[in-house]
């Protein structure tokens, strides 16, 4: 199930192999932070998922996957284990999410979705609303999907060709 609607979550909100993840992050010059905001109001039974957090930090490069070891006990500390399903949301609707469902995906979770609409949905319904949940640690392991990144040759011809073909796909010629 790739997405989920309102109603779906609504109805399947306490089953003991669902896990929510508000997913919000907001650019850094946005004023805003998606823990701050989940701290405020978020869908009952959600587990902040901190974006930058599950990112490797060691890396000149922002929000590079971290090692799956590294991943597992992260995922495995908020609760989550591999027979969950996992709903995906953030504050925008549809924003930063699907990052945290393409990273589950990579790591070898497909038992995950995205929530259709996100939090502006889910209040628009005037579906509940509650206060900072809490959840025990529960043991994952991540096995990484290599053919879900395109690893580049580092020679600057390569790196050459690579940027070229971006920018003509992003310029549609």
């Amino acid at each position: 199930m790739g997405l989920v609607n309102t109603d779906w979550l609504r109805k399947n909100l306490l089953s003991d192999n669902i896990k929510i993840l508000d997913c919000s992050w907001h650019m850094p010059n946005s004023e805003r932070s998606g823990k701050l905001e989940f701290e405020a109001c978020h869908i009952p039974e959600s587990i902040f998922f901190d974006i930058d957090e599950f990112s490797d930090k060691k890396s000149s490069f922002p929000h590079t996957v971290l090692p799956d070891d590294k991943f597992s006990q992260m995922i495995s500390d908020l609760g989550i284990s591999n027979q969950d399903h996992i709903v995906v949301y953030d504050t925008l609707g549809i924003f930063s999410s699907p990052r945290v469902w393409w990273m589950f995906n990579y790591y070898g979770h497909n038992q995950i979705s995205i929530l259709d609409g996100g939090l502006i949905k889910w209040c628009k319904e005037k579906k509940e609303r509650m206060d900072f949940p809490f959840r025990s640690a529960s043991e994952v392991t991540s096995p990484r999907q290599n053919t879900m990144i395109l690893e580049i040759p580092q020679t600057p011809r390569s790196l050459a060709l690579y940027c070229s073909a971006s920018v003509l796909s992003r310029t549609g010629r």
